[in-house]
């Protein structure tokens, strides 16, 4: 199987990363509170805090209210991955999707996004994806078991 798991059950429901297109579609479809649950453990990168706080926007005042979730990078290995996956042209990443791929791959997270070039990336970095419906699917089907 390649970077995204293809039945719901298999998704470790532990750590995840999102990046902006997961996160704008999260906020369109109202679902961003169930990232607050705490035995969610969710990590937005802050250049992707950077691309989604919009003066007035509910997406860049749930950043701003959640400050928890926002997470820099850890020197060495992280940035490294970083420079190297904005160097690349096929696909062209934008900064946050890169930041967001290279924090879910060297801490071992699930990118949760819903843009093809990241998930393309994500693919050839061995990194396991899924879109915002996924998480969600998960979020609700780990949260009845409680």
């Amino acid at each position: 199987m390649r970077g995204r798991h293809r039945n719901r059950r298999d998704i470790p429901f532990e750590h995840f990363v999102f990046d902006s297109s997961a996160l704008i579609d999260m906020e369109r479809s109202r679902d961003l509170t169930q990232l607050r649950d705490p035995g969610t453990s969710v990590w937005v990168p802050d250049r992707v805090a950077r691309e989604v706080e919009q003066p007035g926007s509910r997406l860049g005042e749930w950043v701003r209210r959640n400050p928890r979730v926002v997470t820099r990078f850890e020197t060495g290995p992280e940035s490294s991955l970083y420079i190297r996956l904005l160097r690349q042209t096929t696909p062209k990443l934008h900064d946050g999707e890169a930041a967001a791929i290279a924090i879910a791959a060297t801490r071992r997270a699930t990118l949760v996004t819903n843009d093809k070039a990241s998930k393309r990336k994500a693919s050839e970095f061995h990194v396991r994806y899924v879109t915002h419906q996924a998480f969600l699917r998960e979020w609700w089907r780990t949260r009845r078991r409680r």
